[in-house]
């Protein structure tokens, strides 16, 4: 017996975080000694978390502007929500309902929906969390723009100082680098191309910030006919600037490679 819930139009955007997630989970759980020969359980679990919002009025989801109180406290409920369909609908997922209701929980009690601290979340929630709150802040949202991997990487960093994430999980983002394959960068020299290799480096964080290029533009912003794969940490001089935002990948690319832009 299925419940009986208002299924609502869920914005593009929650589906495609999604998939984000589940992929951040599908990267990281191998350097995890309980999830690495397991990694299914996780990314699973990334796929289903967020499975609450169908509660969650578009409207609050679509804002450009700040939330009122109640498109927060609806936001807020959508774990709890999230953990009372699977339950229902799969009772033999339990404990895993119980990740699901606390994968916005924080070690320092500030998250939601039970104010949560440290041993008291379960361990592959606090995962979920980390990759989570990494993952939003790379994607555009409708009240901000999406922030740069190295910001992003930035910020998990100052949270688990904080308090905020747990700094194991935290700890392990760094194997992305901070620009992660498939991330849009432009060049010192201004050519724009797309990181296809990485080279993780937990102590050696220049290396994680020069990753291996596909260049695509030339310095004037024109598509080459062929890509140039560049090695930047075997670059003696150049390196990344910046990741281009999704309008500057729409005006470069949406003719010649869009599959570039999203």
């Amino acid at each position: 017996r299925f419940p009986v819930v208002p299924v609502l139009p869920v914005p593009r955007f929650v589906a495609a975080h999604a998939v984000t997630v589940a992929a951040l989970m599908a990267r990281l759980a191998p350097h995890d000694f309980e999830w690495a020969n397991q990694p299914v359980i996780p990314v699973a679990l990334a796929m289903m978390m967020d499975v609450g919002m169908l509660a969650v009025p578009s409207a609050a989801l679509c804002k450009p502007t700040d939330w009122t109180d109640e498109d927060r406290r609806s936001v807020e409920r959508h774990p709890q929500v999230g953990a009372d369909l699977l339950r229902e609908v799969m009772p033999e997922l339990g404990p895993l309902a119980e990740v699901v209701a606390a994968h916005h929980e924080r070690p320092d009690g500030t998250g939601y929906p039970n104010g949560k601290t440290g041993d008291a979340i379960p361990t592959l929630a606090a995962f979920l969390q980390v990759a989570d709150e990494y993952a939003g802040r790379l994607t555009d949202r409708p009240h901000r723009p999406a922030h740069d991997p190295r910001a992003a990487l930035t910020d998990l960093l100052l949270a688990a100082e904080e308090g905020k994430a747990n700094n194991d999980f935290v700890e392990y983002l760094l194997k992305l680098s901070f620009y992660p394959v498939g991330t849009v960068v432009e060049l010192t020299d201004g050519r724009v191309g797309v990181v296809v290799s990485t080279h993780p480096n937990k102590v050696g964080l220049r290396a994680t910030a020069r990753p291996v290029v596909s260049v695509m533009t030339d310095t004037r912003g024109v598509v080459l006919p062929q890509p140039q794969v560049v090695d930047l940490a075997g670059s003696e001089f150049g390196g990344v600037v910046r990741a281009i935002s999704t309008a500057e990948k729409v005006k470069l690319f949406a003719a010649t490679h869009p599959d570039l832009c999203g």
